[in-house]
């Protein structure tokens, strides 16, 4: 009976979580597991995935070139014990003087201790509590790409992120060699110049992208990414539409004029 009942568990949530993915349906499996909170020792019940299926390529947080598991709430794991928040792969990975700062920083900014919070509060809280944590450039120029796709829905906060992640992304650009790298460098450099309404820029990072040559696993020259063009061609094909209603909208106010 008790293994029906794991099994009936685990069934219900992989059944829960047929969602559209951009491209097609998918489906996660999750499962609840027990963690100890790092800063309190007590355990806690979360969420870990354990199977997936579908083409996360096809999702829309491939504009933003991060996937699942990062762009979903189970995934960041809260203690309702501490208020304590990270994502599910380095919820551990804490060293003394960060649990000191964060401790520090959690007991002046509590929220609801014992309670779930929303997932606007966890977003907020992840990134404040990572602030506090020991993490390089390599890291932020990830999770500001991960926030961005999390507030799409919200343009303004969107925005700032895009803003963030420009001149790092150039700072990278500075840095890595042609190939595979480059061209993803390249590609973010454009989709946030677009999305930061510089279509100037955006195009001359795109075009860039498209013509590097490198060399796979199996000694094969390839010009660009498959799927990263696919997408700069969507953002060209995005420019023409702009461009022709432009043209729609001044042909109307020229009409309109001459009729007055």
């Amino acid at each position: 009976m008790r293994r029906f009942r794991r099994w009936l568990a685990s069934a219900v949530l992989g059944l829960a979580w047929w969602l559209p993915g951009g491209g097609g349906l998918y489906a996660v499996t999750w499962e609840e597991v027990r963690v100890k909170d790092p800063l309190s020792g007590y355990e806690i019940t979360v969420r870990q995935p354990r199977d997936l299926t579908g083409d996360i390529y096809s999702w829309p947080s491939r504009r933003d070139l991060v996937y699942f598991p990062y762009t979903d709430a189970h995934y960041i794991w809260h203690s309702p014990h501490t208020d304590y928040v990270s994502f599910a792969n380095d919820f551990h990975e804490l060293n003394e003087e960060e649990k000191r700062r964060i401790r520090r920083y959690l007991k002046r900014n509590r929220l609801y201790v014992g309670e779930e919070i929303s997932i606007e509060q966890k977003l907020a809280r992840l990134e404040a509590i990572y602030r506090l944590r020991d993490k390089d450039e390599a890291f932020w120029r990830w999770f500001y790409r991960v926030m961005a796709h999390w507030h799409r829905d919200r343009p303004e906060k969107a925005r700032g992120y895009h803003a963030k992640l420009v001149p790092i992304l150039e700072r990278q650009l500075a840095e890595v060699d042609d190939g595979v790298e480059r061209i993803k460098t390249l590609y973010l450099l454009g989709e946030y110049s677009w999305r930061l309404d510089r279509r100037e820029e955006a195009q001359k990072y795109f075009s860039r992208a498209r013509r590097i040559v490198w060399t796979d696993q199996k000694g094969q020259a390839r010009t660009g990414i498959g799927y990263v063009n696919d997408m700069i061609e969507q953002r060209l094909f995005d420019l023409l539409a702009e461009e022709a209603k432009k043209r729609e909208e001044a042909k109307k106010q020229r009409t309109n004029a001459q009729k007055k």
